[in-house]
């Protein structure tokens, strides 16, 4: 990234001699194509797109900061396009409501056992 990327956090890091983007098929043939090759793996440019949205998905990134790095024009398209990859979602709402009906039992029975619903 020193040697090859401009620098700050907009750089450029694909770009040609004069520090100008490379055209789309230079990009592929010259650094993606390669880059693959020494990798031993095959897949669209396009894919790792989806992968790094895969992979923030997984990280707990919020869908709102999903829909604005990858520039869907509304959170709909951004849930319509991944959002069969947030089934654990709803298993995690449902846990986080057991928990708390269990704190609250809980919180009820000290209470009891201490008094508090005395008369």
């Amino acid at each position: 990234m020193e040697r090859f990327a401009e620098p700050g956090p907009d750089g450029l890091v694909f770009t040609n001699e004069r520090w100008a983007p490379d055209h789309v098929v230079e990009l592929l043939e010259h650094h993606f194509k390669p880059a693959q090759d020494k990798a031993g793996v095959s897949c669209r440019f396009h894919d790792l797109r989806h992968t790094s949205v895969a992979l923030a998905i997984a990280a707990g990134a919020h869908p709102k900061a999903i829909q604005t790095r990858m520039g869907h024009s509304s959170i709909n398209v951004t849930l319509d396009r991944y959002g069969h990859l947030f089934p654990e979602l709803d298993e995690a709402i449902a846990s986080s409501f057991e928990e708390q009906i269990a704190a609250q039992r809980a919180a009820r029975a000290t209470n009891v056992i201490h008094g508090a619903f005395a008369s």
